[in-house]
């Protein structure tokens, strides 16, 4: 998520600063750099700039989604290394819908 120091972040829509009393929505590094919503990722917005934002809606519903299927992401079995794990089709699977969400936007 988002680092947020407020009274220092800016929002990147109108670049004010976030102060303590703004309502704010954020998103983690979930978007790559060549994304349409890039300037979402690891980023804190004033709520209302977001709102205003024409994609705004199709963003968090991406998110949402993501969060969803971060529900059902496969647990390495006990002994097994990461990088065994990573190759195994339960992980693929995952990683796949993972990137089929984020290319449908």
């Amino acid at each position: 998520m988002a680092l947020i120091l407020r009274g220092k972040t800016k929002c990147p829509v109108c670049s004010e600063v976030l102060r303590e009393e703004d309502a704010i929505v954020s998103f983690p590094a979930l978007f790559s750099k060549s994304h349409k919503y890039s300037f979402c990722s690891d980023a804190a917005f004033h709520a209302g700039c977001f709102s205003e934002w024409e994609h705004s809606d199709s963003a968090l519903s991406v998110y949402q989604e993501y969060l969803e299927l971060q529900k059902e992401r496969p647990a390495i079995p006990p002994g097994m290394e990461l990088s065994e794990f990573q190759n195994t089709i339960p992980y693929i699977e995952f990683v796949t819908r993972i990137e089929q969400l984020l290319g449908r936007c």
